[in-house]
């Protein structure tokens, strides 16, 4: 039985790793999402990532619409993997994404349509970790009340929900020892 189960695993984990080099493209939003999430599978030490690059070059080069959210959650992925992985912080691209994440928060009524921004994890967790790459405590609350308002809304598919939870406890986890912080002075 074992050797079955690792033998349907196994072919489970291959297509896994084709289907991710499909997405595995210069600034991909869902190779991204993926490559945000690889940490139990740890695809990178088989795949050689290629979604990421410099946020400058990547808005140079492609003059991205930043006022749509998923260009703007492009470039909040690229400024994490900047932040954390090459520990830059481009305060240039940084405010690139502060005027787009404006002009986004400024949109009524994020839920009315079924293809809006507000209704897409990996839309959603790319400007969550750019909201965190800024370190905007106003920015932070702002998504927080943005997913805890969508998470009410019914027939929400278990796995979209479990990606909401997970951008509210990155949310949680950078705003609460801020706030205690903020409650000390």
């Amino acid at each position: 039985m074992s050797d079955q189960f690792d033998l349907t695993l196994s072919k489970a984990l291959e297509q896994l790793k084709f289907a991710v080099q499909a997405i595995n493209e210069p600034v991909n939003l869902d190779g991204m999402f993926i490559s945000h999430l690889d940490v139990k599978l740890r695809l990178r030490d088989d795949i050689s990532w290629k979604i990421y690059e410099n946020p400058l070059v990547w808005l140079q080069r492609s003059n991205p619409n930043l006022d749509q959210a998923p260009s703007l959650a492009a470039l909040g992925y690229l400024l994490n993997y900047q932040l954390h992985d090459v520990r830059i912080n481009d305060s240039e691209a940084s405010n690139k994404f502060k005027w787009g994440l404006e002009r986004v928060k400024q949109r009524k009524d994020v839920f009315s349509l079924p293809n809006s921004w507000a209704m897409q994890p990996t839309t959603v967790l790319g400007i969550c970790l750019g909201i965190l790459s800024i370190q905007s405590v106003s920015d932070i609350a702002w998504m927080l009340s943005l997913t805890t308002d969508y998470l009410k809304l019914p027939n929400i598919a278990p796995m979209v929900k479990l990606v909401y939870f997970y951008v509210q406890t990155l949310l949680n986890h950078r705003l609460t020892p801020t706030v205690a912080f903020l409650c000390i002075l």
